[in-house]
């Protein structure tokens, strides 16, 4: 009843957490780029949390990197909105970028203008439970399963923008997808009696990726990432 009426959750623990491991570390410390989608509720409009990859982008870099994990971990009916230190509301992105990665090819192909040979993707998701769809629903019948089949179909056209933009294909693939499928009600986002098992899938599912992984994306080390002054 409680996450009908109101948030399931007070975020004073996940602070508390997020604080003793990141402390006050800023997004401008960051040794890699990164593009984590979220949400302005009073705006209603996107908000993307970038690090300083490009000369236009000059003001995340100044956002505590705690702030930004309880903005994009600000789920409707589990958080509510999380207020920047600036005063603006934000939620989670996975309202509109659950699977983010057709944003991620989007950055690279358009801000940092990387080319074919340049862009390999990898893109690891949280499992995902099987639908069965009625073809004739009603409301009814629909509405049990109207937030995964949304969260799908959005995941599927991001991998469909992110296939596209890297030129992939099955003689030349670019685009690498980890997302085991797993039965409905197996786990949940808030069911910690699973990490294990969830620790394990992972475990299995890397082991199965490692040769693609070798050929790929471990082959030889990766240029460092060196952010734009911050001028």
């Amino acid at each position: 009843m409680q996450q009908v009426l109101w948030p399931k959750y007070e975020p004073a623990k996940l602070r508390s957490a997020l604080e003793s491991v990141m402390g006050q570390r800023v997004r401008g410390d960051s040794r890699l780029r990164l593009v984590i989608p979220a949400y302005h509720a009073d705006k209603e409009d996107l908000y993307v949390f970038k690090t300083r990859h490009h000369e236009r982008l000059r003001v995340d870099w100044k956002e505590t990197v705690v702030d930004v994990a309880l903005a994009t971990a600000a789920a409707p009916t589990y958080f509510r909105a999380h207020a920047l230190p600036n005063g603006s509301p934000i939620i989670d992105g996975g309202i509109w970028a659950n699977n983010p990665t057709g944003i991620a090819a989007v950055e690279a192909r358009t801000v940092l203008n990387w080319h074919d040979d340049e862009l390999f993707v990898l893109s690891l998701g949280c499992t995902e439970q099987l639908i069965d769809i009625p073809l004739n629903p009603g409301y009814k019948d629909l509405l049990s399963k109207s937030t995964a089949l949304f969260m799908q179909s959005q995941s599927r056209g991001s991998m469909g923008t992110a296939y596209l933009l890297s030129n992939h294909s099955e003689v030349s693939p670019r685009v690498f997808r980890y997302h085991p499928k797993v039965a409905n009600g197996k786990f949940s986002l808030d069911k910690t009696s699973m990490i294990d098992r969830l620790r394990g899938l992972g475990s299995a599912c890397s082991r199965d990726a490692l040769p693609m992984l070798m050929q790929n994306f471990l082959d030889a080390p990766t240029n460092p990432f060196t952010p734009i002054p911050h001028g």
